[in-house]
């Protein structure tokens, strides 16, 4: 088995990662943002590791204008923004790379599952849709944004979910009206992910 794990700044998954790849290969995936997720902080593109898992961070397409982000976000949240729209307020929200959406494309036989963190990043929004089995972490923080369609359909991509409780995986179907199968677990249970990722293996034959 080896796995994916790709996210907007590496901290969104870096304990998970460190503690899966006591079971499997790992490679995290993520953009140039720095370790806290703010603006205006960033890593050399390259290579790094968390523990045993490689990590490949790839250069931004462009700075975020967190005016605009706002802005943009304030008229999605309000309802009835057509999709170019949201399209356009997750490019602001970001974090997007290019090179990396390439390296999924050209890479993704390598992996037998991808896991994507945070459903409201562009990171995950371009990503899901370049891979054969995704799997989704949401770590929804608005939920009314995921309302969107946008957000939405790429939930509905997903052929897998892992949560990190009961609470939040009852949430997300409530809101999203998913049913796909999941995992609940985190750093300290890496084991149910192992097993939906088996499970998704038998599934696709």
């Amino acid at each position: 088995m080896n796995l994916a794990f790709v996210a907007p700044f590496e901290a969104t998954c870096g304990s998970m990662a460190r503690a899966m790849a006591e079971h499997a290969p790992v490679t995290v995936l993520t953009t140039c943002l720095g370790p806290d997720g703010r603006s205006g902080r960033y890593e050399d593109p390259g290579r790094g590791a968390i523990g045993d898992a490689v990590v490949h961070r790839f250069r931004l397409d462009a700075s975020r204008a967190p005016s605009l982000e706002g802005r943009l976000r304030r008229r999605v949240r309000a309802g009835g923004a057509a999709l170019p729209l949201q399209e356009r307020w997750l490019q602001e929200r970001g974090p997007l790379s290019s090179a990396l959406l390439e390296y999924i494309e050209q890479q993704r036989d390598r992996f037998d599952a991808f896991v994507f963190f945070d459903l409201e990043s562009a990171t995950t929004v371009f990503g899901v849709p370049c891979v054969d089995v995704p799997i989704l972490a949401p770590q929804i923080t608005d939920w009314d944004v995921v309302q969107t369609d946008l957000l939405r359909n790429t939930a509905r991509r997903a052929r897998g979910f892992l949560f990190r409780s009961e609470e939040e995986q009852g949430r997300v179907a409530r809101h999203l009206g998913v049913r796909a199968p999941f995992a609940i677990g985190d750093d300290s249970q890496p084991e149910p992910l192992v097993e939906l990722v088996e499970r998704l293996r038998r599934e696709a034959g």
